[in-house]
């Protein structure tokens, strides 16, 4: 099938206080390659739709053929008149003991006038029945006339509509700035010369793993797919150990000056778990890693090891498997995750610090502008391993969509501080203007899980500017009297619920060997 790009010229007018502001734009919908795209029956789409299940086996997450892309059986989508594709990928929800479920999304790229304003319009004709839907974080309008949703923005950002209330069907569609993909090209080919600066045109790519040295730049234009080829086929722990190399897809150690991005997708369908990484820096410095989609990771997604000077910005993670973490900031200085998207088999946006021959601390790292939809574990926050000193670490403006796992009452939770292993401790940790949309348990969860665990101390844990939904109740627990976690609230905000000293009761689980305080 031909490749339709869709440029369109858009003239609107708003009179305001008397005056007339024009809004004239291009948009381009990024699409992908046919052979990409999945082209299924009724039948084999139910299939496809299954393959996310409640099971962490190796046998439940093996390799598959093909890619895990498809239309989106659901939408048909249109901006300002002229019709888009829509995509959909498998996905996990824990509501009901746990099934696979579509989530769709698009791509637009917007060239907004000498003004840098844009209006569009976006309209979703659905296969189902609307009563409600609901944008996060926001549009500027939404209405419904029967099962079309027609949706209205005038800013770059992600946008994800939520229809009745429930999970099984979800849209996100990115807003982008539109740049001149060629003529930044020609400047990195310039800066890192030709030979440094890997470009993947629109179109499909088996690739096997991409080893960067330092001073180079990978770019995936617009629409550029590559899926991953199969490595090894593992079916135990053993399978793990005996495999010759399961290196990260983008694998950076000891490297600098490093920048990967574009428009396009990498596709890990065919890895079984715990095959590889799909991005893995090590002892690393000023990487840059922008825009992609990574499709059904089959281990720790987006992994920063001993590595300083990170920026990850507008990467989007969706995929099923135990142990496919999206985002893990790791022994690292100097990071910031901005602008990011997550609906993941396991946790979402973490700071851990791991072993180190030096206990090389976990600090100065950024979440912003990111949006949590762990299926099997947790959204923002430290998550598990505190084998050295992390802190200064931020998490802000950020929505949790849904959180639904049940499986353990001290391990879960949206915004969370975990101590699970090691010796080390936590301090100036924030949680700031954070929306959660709604969680199966408690929304908040500061926890010393290893009950051997003495000395831990978690001082200076902020939440700020918390608006939480919540089925159970949160937690706070030291576990025994030698460890001591000093949290303060400020504006916390709990099924309708303010939180003070009045309603801690009703809405957490604590023991008496905390420091806490409310403003």
């Amino acid at each position: 099938m031909k490749r339709i790009i869709l440029f369109v010229i858009i003239l609107t007018a708003l009179i305001s206080s008397g005056c007339t502001v024009n809004y004239k734009y291009e948009f381009k919908a990024v699409e992908y390659p046919d052979e990409a795209v999945m082209n299924l029956s009724s039948t084999e789409i139910l299939s496809f739709i299954a393959r996310p299940t409640a099971s962490n086996s190796y046998a439940e997450c093996i390799g598959l053929d093909g890619t895990s892309i498809v239309i989106s059986p659901y939408f048909k989508a249109s901006v300002n008149g002229k019709n888009i594709p829509s995509y959909a990928t498998p996905v996990f929800s824990a509501q009901g003991g746990g099934s696979g479920m579509l989530h769709s999304f698009t791509t637009i790229l917007v060239k907004p006038s000498e003004s840098n304003l844009f209006k569009a319009s976006i309209k979703l004709e659905t296969s189902f029945s609307v009563k409600k839907a609901d944008v996060l974080p926001s549009a500027d309008n939404v209405l419904i006339e029967g099962n079309t949703v027609t949706a209205y923005f005038s800013q770059y950002g992600t946008y994800t509509f939520i229809f009745n209330g429930r999970q099984i069907y979800a849209y996100t569609i990115y807003i982008k700035e539109a740049v001149d993909e060629d003529a930044e090209i020609a400047a990195y080919k310039e800066a890192y010369g030709n030979e440094n600066v890997i470009v993947y045109d629109n179109g499909f790519y088996n690739v096997d793993r991409i080893n960067l040295n330092s001073d180079s730049v990978v770019y995936l234009k617009s629409g550029a797919f590559l899926r991953a080829e199969k490595t090894y086929e593992i079916m135990s722990t053993e399978d793990e150990k005996n495999a010759p190399d399961r290196s990260a897809f983008f694998e950076i150690t000891n490297k600098n000056n490093i920048i990967i991005k574009g428009n396009g997708i990498v596709d890990f369908t065919g890895h079984w778990l715990h095959s590889r990484q799909a991005f893995f820096s090590s002892g690393s410095q000023n990487i840059t890693l922008q825009d992609i989609i990574f499709l059904n990771p089959s281990w720790w997604t987006v992994y920063a090891y001993r590595s300083d000077n990170i920026k990850i910005n507008n990467i989007s993670v969706y995929g099923y498997k135990i142990n496919s973490d999206a985002f893990n900031i790791c022994n690292s200085k100097d990071v910031t995750v901005n602008g990011c998207f997550a609906r993941a088999g396991d946790d979402c946006f973490s700071a851990k610090s791991l072993g180190s021959w030096d206990n090389k601390t976990c600090e100065n790292v950024y979440f912003e502008n990111c949006y949590a939809w762990p299926g099997k574990a947790r959204a923002f926050g430290i998550t598990g391993e505190i084998e050295s000193l992390i802190k200064d670490i931020t998490f802000k403006n950020s929505i949790v969509l849904f959180r639904d796992a049940t499986w353990s009452a001290t391990r879960l939770g949206s915004l969370v501080v975990i101590a699970e292993t090691g010796n080390g401790n936590v301090e100036n940790i924030t949680f700031e203007n954070i929306l959660i949309n709604s969680d199966s348990m408690g929304a908040i969860n500061l926890c010393v899980e290893n009950t051997s665990r003495e000395n831990f101390n978690a001082k200076n844990i902020i939440f700020k500017n918390i608006t939480a939904t919540q089925t159970g109740k949160s937690l706070i627990s030291c576990t025994n009297q030698s460890n001591l976690i000093s949290a303060s609230f400020e504006n916390v905000v709990i099924n309708n619920t303010p939180l003070n000293t009045e309603t801690l009761n009703k809405l957490f689980n604590y023991d008496n060997i905390n420091s806490f305080n409310f403003k």
